[in-house]
């Protein structure tokens, strides 16, 4: 559960959540059934990825077959596909940010992720990373969707 307690957490909650509703129904993207706002707290329900995220997966084996690695990536590059069609960047995209679901690839943790008009708006500080970020956005808090290929490697 995530707790808001100033501004810019709440704008990027808030941002998250449209993120979320332009990316509903996308292959290879964590789906959100609902959210629920309280008085004090939202809630967003999604399915259940009870295969792990991708860093867990990788460290608990010592190689991948190549076929294994193909067709991870395969479906990673598809759900990075669907959010560049939707106009989004997600802005920390890496292996602790991609669940498995028996044999498929969801990626999810939208926090940071923002529709590519708006990156301008939050550009005086960086999000995501540090290890999984390109130059431009260490060195100058530039985004782009080449973001979020860098991060794939």
């Amino acid at each position: 559960m995530k707790k808001i307690n100033n501004e810019v957490h709440k704008n990027l909650l808030s941002s998250e959540i449209e993120v979320l509703k332009s990316l509903k129904n996308s292959d290879n993207i964590l789906e959100v059934y609902d959210i629920y706002n309280t008085k004090n707290n939202t809630y967003i329900i999604t399915e259940l990825c009870d295969g792990g995220d991708l860093s867990k997966f990788i460290s608990g084996k010592r190689t991948l077959a190549e076929p294994e690695a193909v067709a991870l990536m395969n479906q990673v590059i598809n759900g990075y596909n669907n959010m560049q069609t939707r106009g989004i960047i997600h802005r920390d995209l890496k292996p602790a940010n991609i669940f498995l679901k028996n044999s498929e690839v969801k990626i999810a943790d939208f926090g940071f992720a923002m529709k590519h008009t708006d990156c301008r708006k939050y550009s005086s500080y960086n999000v995501g990373s540090p290890v999984y970020m390109p130059p431009e956005a260490l060195n100058e808090n530039k985004y782009s969707f080449k973001s979020d290929i860098w991060a794939l490697g």
